[in-house]
Parts: structure tokens; C-alpha cells; sequence
């Protein structure tokens, strides 16, 4: 009798614990992530987005944003404020690491960057991963508190923010 009282707390834990397990590893719903603080989103005054093949430097200049790379003019307010709302809501599913050695890992090390600036300094780097791996599309952020983190994130931020897909001078193309 007592055999059976010991087998049965022995399945019933482990059923316990899988069970658990099981509920620990589903996200339970998206979680919106600062990625600068509200002040810091008014004082950026430069934005770099950077791929394998091409880099946009924006920097404002009194209240108006300034192409200076690959040439100089102006840019479209209206789709550099575009861009920055999308950034200002990241919807992360969970953390997956806090190791930038990690980032090949994610299919982080060759992809699309975007650096926010206050001046001399960096507020945040955002490195896109342009396809999914294990499971998902992933992001990394340069410069939150003490490291850097990769999140599991919404795929389709990674769309919306690949640099080719924004066309930032305000000068019509040819």
C-alpha cells in the first residue's frame, strides 16, 4: 500500500511538473517595450539605418531632419516619424538572451542596424535579423541598462524596418 501512495506523488509530481514546464514556455501575449524613454525620443537628433549594402544617416537640425548620407537634403518627416513610432513600440514576446556572442546565434550578425544618438551618444542600437531562426524573428538591442539583450519578436517589424524599404529624402526619385 505504501508503494502504491509513493507511485502515485512520483506521477502525479511529474505530471505537475510538465505540466508546468509546459505553461512556463508559452508567451501569454505581447508586452510593449520602451525602447527609449519619452524624453529620450525628444531629444534624438540622429539616426543611422545600416545594412550589408547600404547606410541612411539622418540628423535633425532645429526641428527638421537632414539626409547627410548617401547625399545630402532633406528628409520626409512624415516617414522618419514613421520609422521612430514603430521602434518606440517593439512588441516583444519574450527575452531569449543577454549575450551578444549569442546574436549569429539569432541570425543577428550580418543584418540591419538601426543607432539612435543624442549627440555624442549612443541611446540605443537595434539590430534587426533579416531571417527567421529557431523558430521565430528575432531582435537585439545594444545599450538597454547594462548589456545587450536579443528578443523573440513580431515578424513584421522586421519587414517594415529593413532600410531599403524607406525611401527617407524628401527629393522625388527619377
Amino acid at each position: 500500500m505504501q508503494f502504491i501512495k509513493s507511485l502515485l506523488l512520483i506521477v502525479l509530481s511529474i505530471l505537475g511538473y510538465l505540466y508546468l514546464q509546459s505553461q512556463l514556455s508559452k508567451p501569454k501575449s505581447y508586452t510593449y517595450f520602451p525602447l527609449v524613454t519619452e524624453k529620450e525620443f525628444l531629444e534624438i537628433d540622429s539616426i543611422t539605418f545600416e545594412s550589408q549594402t547600404e547606410k541612411i544617416f539622418l540628423k535633425k537640425t532645429d526641428q527638421t531632419w537632414q539626409v547627410q548620407e548617401p547625399e545630402t537634403g532633406p528628409a520626409d518627416a512624415a516617414k522618419v516619424l514613421q520609422a521612430l513610432d514603430l521602434l518606440m513600440a517593439v512588441k516583444m514576446i519574450r527575452i531569449v538572451s543577454d549575450q551578444a556572442s549569442a546574436w549569429p546565434d539569432y541570425g543577428l550578425d550580418k543584418n540591419h542596424s538601426i543607432t539612435l544618438r543624442r549627440g555624442d551618444q549612443m541611446l540605443r542600437k537595434v539590430i534587426l535579423g533579416d531571417i527567421p531562426k529557431q523558430g521565430g524573428h528575432y531582435i537585439g538591442f545594444e545599450g538597454i541598462g547594462d548589456g545587450d539583450l536579443i528578443f523573440l519578436i513580431d515578424q513584421s517589424l522586421v519587414v517594415k524596418m529593413s532600410p531599403s524599404a524607406w525611401l527617407l529624402s524628401a527629393k522625388p526619385s527619377n
